[in-house]
């Protein structure tokens, strides 16, 4: 390990010397050996070829959740995770994309309580946004279902839907969306009432983050460390 912070100090040195500094070792290693490899989008890219303004708002659908005690409001958490993680990956790329606030977009379902009824491309424009995503969630669990709640193992189903609300045409490009946390072979997690929380925060997370990846790149070494086994049905 010394030999590597030698080198890399030694190579702070050298960019310092050029003038052009060293704030981070991403930025060394992204200077003399390129920039980071990166996998594309699961579902479609946000970000406009041109680098225009992008405006997205994310609405979701859950029936059912709010009845199950352990997953109230898991949606608006879920929504949440995955607005910054949306947000954080389009500012790492230098993209320009705005992610509406989930606070807004809840207000709004709020003040339309028929807006299941409305067309995606209808709600968007209400909303003053480019693309909507929506995500309707068909299954969300905390338990394997085989464990009698003896055992933590999050799964989650989701239809994701992109509205194109500015194109003529209101084009939609789907598709349905599934994950399993922990996905290692070990499976599931002793569970207790206590470490509840601490596993859905990290069930979320690791959710949210997925999600994010249907719309944005991400790092390989990403892919790598959480494993590439998005499962799409």
């Amino acid at each position: 390990m010394m030999w590597r912070r030698c080198r890399l100090a030694g190579l702070c040195v050298l960019l310092a010397t050029l003038g052009l500094g060293c704030n981070s070792p991403l930025q060394v290693i992204t200077y003399f050996f390129g920039p980071e490899p990166s996998l594309p989008p699961g579902l479609k890219a946000l970000a406009d070829p041109d680098n225009k303004e992008v405006k997205v708002a994310i609405l979701a659908y859950a029936p059912g959740l709010d009845c199950q005690p352990d997953l109230m409001k898991a949606d608006r958490d879920i929504v949440a995770r995955f607005a910054k993680h949306l947000r954080g990956g389009c500012e790492h790329y230098k993209e320009k994309v705005t992610v509406v606030n989930s606070a807004k977009v809840e207000e709004f379902k709020n003040n339309n309580p028929d807006w299941r009824e409305m067309k995606l491309d209808e709600i968007g424009d209400r909303l003053g946004v480019d693309y909507l995503v929506y995500l309707e969630f068909k299954k969300l669990e905390l338990y394997d279902p085989n464990s009698n709640h003896q055992m933590f193992r999050g799964r989650a189903e989701i239809d994701v839907t992109l509205q194109d609300v500015k194109n003529s045409d209101n084009d939609q490009e789907k598709m349905p969306f599934s994950c399993i946390y922990p996905r290692d072979i070990t499976g599931a997690i002793p569970a207790d009432s206590s470490s509840l929380s601490a596993f859905a925060t990290e069930f979320y997370e690791d959710l949210s983050v997925r999600l994010s990846w249907l719309f944005i790149k991400h790092p390989t070494q990403d892919g790598y460390t959480r494993g590439e086994d998005v499962q799409i049905r």
